[in-house]
């Protein structure tokens, strides 16, 4: 057992050495000392060519993890295994397994249901923002239509004395004259 974990130690320690020293040597070709797009674009091109090289040997990983598997397997001591689990109460021990896996279940369904109901909530609240919104638009359109059906009232001053006086009609009052005058022009009524 020791020699495995010296092992996955060792190759640990070598896969961390490799990073270092591919950034350490990249640093020193782009003379960079800050974050740059070129380093940024070594970065991506190293990560995926990383991932690659994992891929391509995911085959020999599966090899050694089966050997590893099979010459642990060969080390057991099975009839001592055997003489160990004649002692064991197999219905008590799997009421324990089964009474673990309905807590741990129960644990994942209240997880789901409390971020469910928080998403609602969440969901719900910008709903009611949004109508908050939309309700205070609208009162602004009213209250810019109200604006438009007062008349507007302008004059020209010399001095003191009013020169000119001219009255705006509302706004809506003139669109409709004007349609008015549009359908009696073609001749409707």
């Amino acid at each position: 057992m020791s020699g495995i974990t010296g092992w996955i130690g060792d190759a640990i320690s070598a896969g961390a050495s490799l990073a270092s020293n591919a950034f350490n040597a990249a640093k020193k070709w782009l003379d960079e000392h800050s974050p740059s797009k070129k380093t940024r674009k070594l970065g991506k091109w190293f990560s995926q060519g990383l991932s690659l090289g994992i891929e391509d040997e995911t085959k020999c990983v599966v090899k050694a993890a089966e050997s590893v598997s099979e010459s642990a397997l060969g080390a057991l001591d099975m009839d001592s295994i055997m003489d160990k689990l004649k002692d064991v109460d197999i219905p008590e021990t799997m009421m324990q397994v089964y009474a673990a896996m309905d807590d741990r279940q129960s644990i994942v369904a209240d997880r789901i249901v409390a971020e469910i109901e928080g998403k609602e909530a969440m969901r719900s609240a910008r709903n009611t923002q949004s109508d908050q919104k939309y309700n205070e638009l609208l009162d602004a359109v009213k209250q810019m239509s109200k604006l438009a059906e007062r008349p507007i009232i302008t004059s020209v001053k010399i001095g003191e004395r009013e020169i000119v006086r001219a009255t705006a009609i509302p706004m809506q009052d003139a669109i409709q004259r004007n349609q008015k005058l549009e359908r009696r022009l073609r001749g409707e009524r």
